[in-house]
């Protein structure tokens, strides 16, 4: 089974052009209860079928300046919206960074921004690193100090309720957040596993354990959050979404791409490799009306998954072969 697994599914390369947070993306996030994260390794097949729905947010991606504080954080790219708190990231072409955040009128904003995910990223990669904020919350003034653990430990398919999720990376994330106030420590400590598919640029799942603990009490919260409403995986021409045709099939010197206009305008299309990786993108603006003409001249003959990226970050993806 592991072998099949393994076979199945190629190692996924988390990188700047598919992975990035960017401003327009948006999807519903799902809540629920804690479930098991399953084995590291290669060839994995991670059951999170129990997964559940509590509750739903939905998350957009905005332009920081768009928001109320965003002045505060000038080197964010992206805003994240949709929970209790905003968060600013930076997306760089070595990682994703965390610039800090705004709830209930506290302002964090990161003196030194904790990276999140490494660009690029795939089974092995680890990384360390420092996260440090003084704010003041409450009329107290805190310093914020954060220590980063990080390691993609894992790949395979995922099964959610809604099926199988095909190229997964699995990260295993862990971050100690000590909170000065004056002689009072707040202790917070996250370990967390983050399932990332090769062709969505967000988690498709999120196991959260958090134990904080303050004057000798520790409070332990545990819970999941996952997205259901996914185009992921590569498809077969039969399963693939009808609104998008790709012709011809196996191509030598360019592909067509036919866009019905059935979801919101394409902003950019990607040829990835088995591995994951990005080896041919276009900006969709080279476009004459729905249909778009992309070089695949220089590739190697192979299958490829072609993936189109629309305007609010929905992905339809379909699978091509060069000869």
């Amino acid at each position: 089974m592991t072998v099949c697994a393994a076979l199945l599914n190629a190692q996924p390369v988390l990188q700047f052009a598919t992975h990035a947070p960017a401003v327009g993306t948006s999807y519903t996030l799902r809540y629920s209860a804690y479930v098991s994260p399953g084995n590291s390794g290669a060839g994995q097949t991670w059951n999170l079928g129990a997964l559940t729905t509590d509750s739903t947010a939905i998350i957009a991606l905005v332009s920081p300046g768009g928001t109320p504080d965003g002045t505060y954080f000038p080197a964010s790219t992206v805003a994240q919206t949709g929970q209790e708190a905003i968060m600013y990231f930076r997306a760089a072409s070595d990682g994703v960074y965390f610039a800090g955040s705004t709830a209930a009128g506290t302002r964090i904003v990161n003196s030194d921004q904790g990276l999140y995910l490494p660009f690029p990223c795939t089974m092995g990669t680890t990384w360390t690193d420092q996260e440090s904020a003084n704010f003041e919350s409450d009329e107290y003034s805190v310093a914020r100090h954060t220590s980063i653990t990080a390691q993609a430990d894992g790949y395979g398919q995922a099964l959610l309720p809604t099926g199988m999720v095909s190229d997964v990376l699995r990260v295993h994330w862990q971050a100690t957040t000590v909170d000065s106030v004056g002689f009072l420590v707040f202790t917070s400590v996250q370990d967390n596993y983050l399932y990332y598919s090769a062709n969505v640029s967000y988690p498709v799942a999120q196991l959260v354990h958090t134990a904080v603990t303050f004057m000798g009490s520790t409070i332990v919260t545990e819970y999941a959050q996952w997205v259901g409403d996914l185009s992921t995986g590569t498809q077969d021409d039969a399963t693939a979404d009808a609104s998008l045709t790709v012709y011809p099939v196996p191509a030598d010197e360019s592909i067509t791409i036919e866009d019905a206009g059935t979801h919101a305008p394409l902003a950019q299309l990607l040829v990835l490799d088995n591995a994951g990786r990005t080896v041919r993108q276009l900006p969709t603006g080279a476009r004459d009306g729905q249909r778009i003409i992309m070089n695949v001249r220089g590739l190697r003959p192979d299958s490829y998954t072609l993936v189109a990226v629309d305007q609010r970050g929905g992905r339809r993806s379909r699978r091509i072969i060069v000869q």
